[in-house]
């Protein structure tokens, strides 16, 4: 009887003990160890995730749940393939695993292994997914059918509808009379006057890629968008551009060449030809950073005002840079425009400006961009009805906010306020335009 006693004790101590022996204290130590390389990333410090997921590297390699986290956190920082070795040793403990699967096949994809991806993918697409996850999927493989149909020469199109109001639609001024020396008071025609409307517009594109190599291609692009306003005294208006061009690589320098045509009509009629060339250069700073420079040179020919011809030459350095899943991009441009004949030099003016862009990926279907533009423009002799040089300051803010419906449709809308100081009263003005519609991309 003491016996049985006395063995029973020593089992209970050693199964105790084995509770707590190393093994038991390793699988809790790999469970902290992946809550917290989690908790690192959902607050967004990659770095330091994927520093504690390398120092545990050794002790937890090939534990599921540890290679997954490892894997989120190396794809983060971009080491992609540590990334994809880590969610293939996921899937072999666990081919079901969706979140697996489908990261796996993100990081396929940011590496360039097309192919790879687009297996995985459809991999996903042939199973009973989550709806965000499921939307995901969609539009990648529509972006992988894109990247290999770009291999050829090909179109891409788009066709867009909306609707919008408009403060002040022909960029006219506040006041009724202005001053001017030689006659004095002048009552101003309602279509040179503030004028608020309602309008539909309708916009569509075309454009045909070829591409010559693998970093090469010629392009050419032409769009109309065609403006209505309910209100009477408001110009219809008639935008086209035209462009062709080409476009390479060399020594790790995008460079590119084009020629436009942008023509506007007012209510039909031909008011404005404008043409010209482009040239732009374009060079990687860092990893997600590059910055450019673009020249243009162009005529400006309008129809009846004649006076108002003039060549212009555009110069415009840029940087862009990648900073928490946003775009930014900035400009500082500078341009000169003369009027083709000396004696309408007060036409002639000289322009200053910086201007910016911020584009940002809310959610998988929502993208934000933000645009705000400032430029300073000195005329370069004084105007001879006024009898002052002409000096505009403009201000232009816009907001636009993009929908993904589905792989062709989305819904846009744009909220734009623009504001022209002026040293002559009769080109002062401020505008407010709210649009909204759809696009169908084909």
């Amino acid at each position: 009887m003491m016996n049985n006693q006395i063995w029973r004790g020593w089992y209970c101590i050693v199964v105790g003990f084995l509770s707590f022996s190393p093994a038991a204290w390793a699988v809790t130590e790999e469970q902290q160890v992946v809550k917290a390389i989690s908790s690192l990333l959902q607050s967004n410090h990659a770095e330091d995730a994927f520093k504690l997921a390398q120092q545990h590297q050794f002790d937890y390699e090939s534990l599921t749940d540890f290679d997954y986290v490892y894997g989120l956190a190396a794809r983060a920082v971009g080491e992609l393939d540590a990334a994809i070795f880590a969610f293939e040793r996921v899937l072999q403990a666990r081919p079901q695993s969706i979140d697996a699967r489908f990261a796996l096949a993100l990081s396929y994809f940011d590496l360039g292994n097309i192919a790879a991806a687009k297996g995985e993918f459809e991999l996903l697409a042939s199973r009973s997914l989550p709806t965000t996850i499921s939307a995901r999927v969609e539009r990648y493989l529509s972006r992988i059918q894109r990247l290999q149909q770009s291999a050829d020469a090909h179109w891409q199109s788009w066709l867009q509808a909306g609707v919008g109001s408009d403060s002040n639609a022909n960029n006219g001024v506040a006041a009724e009379f202005v001053d001017i020396p030689l006659l004095g008071q002048v009552r101003l025609f309602e279509q040179s006057r503030e004028l608020d409307s309602s309008y539909f517009d309708i916009q569509a594109q075309a454009t045909y890629i070829a591409p010559q190599n693998q970093h090469s291609d010629l392009f050419a692009a032409v769009s109309v968008l065609h403006a209505e306003y309910s209100e009477d005294l408001t110009w219809s208006r008639t935008f086209v551009n035209g462009v062709a061009g080409y476009r390479t690589l060399f020594n790790q320098f995008e460079v590119s060449g084009s020629v436009f045509y942008r023509p506007l009509w007012l209510d039909n009629d031909d008011y404005l030809d404008y043409y010209g060339a482009i040239l732009g250069i374009g060079h990687p700073l860092s990893k997600g950073a590059n910055w450019g420079l673009d020249l243009s040179i162009a005529q400006q020919a309008y129809q009846q005002q004649t006076s108002l011809d003039k060549d212009q030459l555009l110069v415009s350095l840029w940087a862009s840079t990648l900073l928490n899943g946003g775009e930014h991009w900035f400009a500082i441009k500078l341009g000169s425009e003369g009027a083709d004949e000396s004696r309408f030099d007060f036409s002639s003016r000289d322009m200053l400006g910086v201007a910016y862009r911020w584009r940002q990926r809310l959610t998988p279907n929502w993208l934000m961009t933000l645009n705000a533009e400032y430029q300073d423009a000195q005329y370069n002799a004084p105007n001879p009805l006024f009898m002052l040089t002409r000096e505009d300051k403009l201000t232009r803010i816009g907001l636009e906010l993009s929908y993904r419906i589905d792989g062709s449709w989305s819904w846009n809308s744009q909220l734009m306020y623009l504001k022209n100081d002026s040293s002559i009263a009769l080109y002062e003005y401020s505008r407010l335009k709210l649009w909204t519609g759809v696009r169908y991309d084909f």
